[in-house]
């Protein structure tokens, strides 16, 4: 359940003269995984995820949502930034690939 008045994370933050522009990488394991929805079934980890981000964005800060497919395609992922106005000054983050054998975490 989403308090009023709580705080809340994003992923990114790009803080431009324009406005705020916050980043949120999404995925499917936070609707899957029994150890980060706490027992809820999906539905209710997603309704609480739209509340969140109505809380968020109530004062016009713009929210981009893109997944590990979209960092993955550079030119992709660099489309939607300039989409949403984040200037090509600002680097494309870069992702742990979760298929590489090196990384053990």
């Amino acid at each position: 359940m989403v308090d009023y008045g709580a705080s809340y994370y994003v992923d990114f933050c790009w803080y431009l003269s324009s406005g705020t522009i916050y980043g949120e990488m999404d995925g499917r394991e936070k609707y899957t995984n029994p150890e980060m929805t706490h027992g809820r079934d999906s539905v209710d980890v997603l309704a609480d995820e739209r509340l969140r981000e109505s809380r968020i964005s109530i004062n016009g800060v713009k929210i981009l949502r893109f997944g590990y497919r979209d960092v993955t395609r550079v030119s992709r992922f660099r489309y939607l930034l300039d989409v949403f106005g984040v200037p090509s000054g600002y680097a494309v983050p870069d992702v742990a690939r979760t298929d590489n054998p090196l990384n053990k975490d």
